[in-house]
């Protein structure tokens, strides 16, 4: 197992989350958002725009892009804070695991586990018997009786034997088999060391918890798009489309009787110039009816998309601060590297929030068609 595997950390910046939220460039209206649509499709191309309200967000939006990765390449520095980058966890600081070789990180992972099973009482062999997965019955009862030995000093046939007996009596069975303490000493400690360990894994079960409510909260924004999209063409299919196959049958009959024909045969130029014409007004005509869905369809969409944007900055946002309120917590009590890397961010949060604003200018559909 790589280094990169046994310690989870990576650079992270520090760029204020309101700070980038700050300059998403405001998104265009619905009402430029249309205008943009109808001088991009007109057929007549006689639509014109006051305002090129796409480019001019999109060349803003960029600008912006460009701006934030280099204020977070800036921020970044050494990447961690020093503090992160001596903690330890088996011995071993962040900053000497990042400098490792695989083979370094093998063996560290190797006698971590050597360590971990010598703590129960069992060694290599034991390790060997069970990998193998060939273990006897009598074996497994034989590591069983390790395991409880090096917890407590009793096996399991002490265990067995206390089974029915009142209070004075197991007070008295154990007295005789550890009449100096030691095993109770050791069960004591050990039951200790379970508690701690199961506080660790609440601690970092509830840090789980806050990173699937977030990747759900981000998978909730991107829902919101696709809702959109479908509600779009369930608009299309009910209130557009039979007009616009309509007009395309139209079209595909004006190009079969010549809209095209670049030299007509004698005889056919007035027959093909009135196909080319009927073609045309067809044409413009499913180019209205386009118009009147997307004027429908398009605050559908921006809605979708500034819903998303709100969605992120409050609901998963606050869900990003909790987390790491609670992992900066837990690594200052602990100082170990399981807590140590920040994830979800603040200002990885904002980011999607700025991302997401881009596909504001990405309405349109791809609508089903006749015209083949």
């Amino acid at each position: 197992m790589a280094a990169s595997m046994l310690f989870s950390v990576t650079a992270f910046s520090q760029v204020p989350a309101e700070k980038i939220i700050s300059m998403t460039p405001g998104l265009p209206s619905v009402t430029q958002l249309l205008d943009c649509y109808k001088a991009a499709e007109d057929p007549s191309h006689n639509t014109a725009l006051e305002k090129d309200y796409v480019s001019d967000f999109l060349e803003a939006w960029d600008d912006a892009r460009s701006k934030i990765s280099d204020m977070r390449e800036a921020s970044k520095g050494t990447g961690i804070p020093s503090d992160i980058m001596n903690a330890q966890t088996q011995g071993v600081s962040v900053k000497q695991a990042a400098g490792m070789t695989e083979a370094d990180a093998r063996k560290l992972a190797q006698s971590t586990m050597m360590g971990r099973l010598g703590s129960m009482g069992l060694d290599a062999g034991d390790l060997a018997k069970m990998q193998s997965g060939n273990l006897s019955e009598a074996e497994q009862q034989e590591m069983a009786n390790k395991v409880m030995k090096s917890m407590g000093g009793i096996s399991i046939e002490n265990i067995q034997q206390m089974q029915g007996m009142t209070d004075e009596q197991r007070a008295a069975y154990m007295q005789s088999v550890d009449p100096t303490g030691e095993a109770a000493r050791r069960l004591a400690a050990s039951e200790a060391k379970s508690a701690k360990e199961k506080e660790r894994g609440a601690a970092l079960m509830n840090l789980a918890n806050y990173d699937r409510n977030i990747m759900d909260g981000l998978k909730a924004g991107e829902k919101m798009k696709d809702d959109a999209r479908a509600k779009g063409l369930d608009i299309y299919e009910r209130k557009y489309r039979a007009r616009v196959r309509e007009l395309e049958n139209g079209m595909k009959q004006a190009i079969q009787d010549g809209a095209f024909e670049e030299l007509p045969a004698p005889g056919t130029e007035a027959r093909c110039a009135a196909a080319a014409e009927r073609f045309c007004q067809l044409n413009y005509q499913k180019f209205e009816v386009l118009c009147k869905f997307y004027e429908e369809y398009i605050p559908v969409w921006r809605n979708a998309i500034t819903g998303a944007m709100e969605h992120f900055k409050t609901k998963v946002m606050d869900q990003s601060r909790n987390r790491e309120a609670f992992r900066s917590k837990m690594f200052a009590q602990t100082r170990s590297t399981e807590y140590a890397a920040p994830a979800f961010t603040p200002d990885a949060i904002a980011m999607e929030y700025f991302e997401i604003s881009r596909d504001v200018v990405d309405y349109q559909l791809e609508l089903p068609s006749d015209m083949e």
